[in-house]
């Protein structure tokens, strides 16, 4: 497998992450992974349930995802409620290049896509996807927000994103996450920010509505710059972003 400088110097488990362990990291979030997809299957009226992994690295969610729903597994079966399954994988990584043979194995293909493509800039159609996941990505993306417009903009009515915060600041040092949502106007309708025990993690939930009138954030990137102390390996590659009001 090919692997970018930052994936070199991620611990292999962060690269082959099980769906056991990221359903453990959201939970600590106060956030049932696997019940909220549940609960998306069960609104659906459409016969195929679109899952989306960004950020998905080597595809290991996605192929543990495939096992546990297959029809071996009864527990995990029933979550579909009969419906078909189509995942789709999305990394800036050489993709399908660093993805192991087997995953293409479990996860069967046309119904697995892996596309290599930016989070800031997604080459999905707009009101495509049915649930989708990210686990610490926004704090490598140069501007956080925009991904987190474009995860709105993929989502189906009644779909939900939920993005894993590693860090307080994966947004933005200035102004606060909290800070941007209260004065995006309609954001309330579409974002909620849940913390666990400890405040350094959290969980973005993105729902839309149909009855949302959110469109985007009213801030620019206004400054960059890269983090001081080294606190560990990953950290040289971690830049906080500061936003101003596109209209003061």
């Amino acid at each position: 497998m090919n692997h970018t400088p930052l994936q070199k110097s991620f611990p292999k488990d962060y690269l082959n992450r099980s769906l056991l362990k990221v359903k453990t990291m959201f939970r600590k979030t106060d956030v049932k992974m696997l019940l909220t997809f549940s609960k998306i299957v069960r609104r659906s009226k459409d016969s195929e349930i679109t899952v989306l992994d960004l950020g998905c690295g080597s595809g290991t969610t996605i192929e543990d995802f495939w096992q546990k729903m297959s029809n071996q597994n009864w527990r995990y079966k029933r979550r579909l409620r009969g419906k078909k399954l189509k995942t789709i994988g999305i990394d800036i990584s050489p993709l399908p290049d660093m993805i192991p043979k087997r995953v293409f194995k479990t996860a069967p293909t046309p119904q697995t896509e892996f596309i290599k493509a930016d989070a800031e800039k997604l080459p999905l159609p707009d009101n495509s996807v049915d649930f989708a996941y990210s686990v610490g990505l926004l704090r490598y993306l140069k501007d956080p927000l925009r991904a987190l417009e474009e995860g709105y903009r993929v989502l189906k009515p009644g779909g939900v994103f939920l993005w894993l915060l590693s860090g307080y600041t994966d947004i933005s040092t200035k102004p606060t996450i909290e800070k941007i949502l209260a004065e995006t106007p309609d954001a309330a309708d579409a974002f909620r920010l849940c913390f666990g025990w400890s405040r350094m993690r959290g969980t973005l939930i993105c729902t839309k509505k149909s009855s949302s009138k959110f469109t985007n954030f009213p801030f620019k990137l206004s400054n960059s710059f890269r983090k001081s102390i080294i606190l560990q390996p990953t950290d040289e590659f971690l830049e906080h972003r500061v936003y101003s009001r596109k209209d003061s």
